[in-house]
């Protein structure tokens, strides 16, 4: 049968404009998938600026530790040879504790102190970071065993042992959930540096100690650590 020349060209028009449409929905479609991959694609981080190494002249003159024995001056003299600091050497969750004195406006009160480092994608991480996220904090007063027992386990680890299994503050330390997490950051001398407060610095010892110095505030004031791996 022949169709009328007028009635084909309607036809054709028809189907002309489905096509069309069909291709204006599939260049919506690729465009749409375009701006979502673009979208999702993880930007990239700016790098970290390494941070200048731990002025100790500074807080020793602070401190006033020429000719002067004390737990924040031995800290101190301990940074003088730091080795490059290992976050995670076998573990994705590492952590550290020890003896430290919290220094504000000459008063000197110790403070048991906690560390963790949690493993992080490196991914995650901007150039200049450890991949990485750590968090320094102490016992809290309400923990009473894990007080009571912290001498003892620091005993230990100054005679080159393990502190026991059984010690309460090692269960603490072990089996704390909520802890301060900050990125870490390198700093000159070997040490790391959290951008976090006034700064927290690390100082890694090859007998592997890690030695703490987190800034409160003017002069000397902060908290002066020295640690022992519980779990690394």
């Amino acid at each position: 049968m022949r169709w009328p020349t007028h009635l084909c060209l309607v036809v054709v028009s028809i189907v002309s404009c489905d096509k069309a449409s069909e291709i204006e929905q599939k260049s919506d479609s690729t465009t749409q998938a375009s701006s979502a991959q673009v979208s999702s694609a993880p930007k990239k981080k700016e790098p970290v600026k390494a941070e200048p190494a731990l002025d100790v002249k500074s807080l020793k003159d602070a401190l006033g530790c020429a000719g002067k024995k004390g737990r924040a001056c031995a800290v101190l003299n301990d940074f003088a040879d730091c080795v490059p600091f290992k976050p995670n050497p076998s573990a994705a969750d590492a952590r550290w504790f020890g003896e430290g004195v919290a220094v504000s406006g000459g008063t000197v009160t110790e403070e048991f102190t906690l560390l963790r480092s949690e493993r992080v994608a490196v991914a995650d991480v901007a150039p200049g970071q450890f991949p990485a996220k750590v968090g320094v904090s102490k016992i809290s007063a309400e923990k009473k065993g894990a007080l009571f027992h912290a001498p003892k386990a620091i005993k230990a680890f100054k005679r080159g042992d393990v502190a026991r299994e059984q010690n309460a503050t090692i269960k603490h330390v072990k089996a704390r959930k909520n802890w301060p997490s900050e990125f870490i950051s390198h700093a000159g001398g070997n040490q790391a540096f959290i951008r976090v407060d006034g700064g927290v610095y690390l100082c890694a010892r090859q007998d592997q100690r890690l030695m703490v110095v987190k800034k409160t505030g003017g002069g000397g004031d902060g908290l002066y650590a020295t640690l022992w791996p519980v779990s690394w």
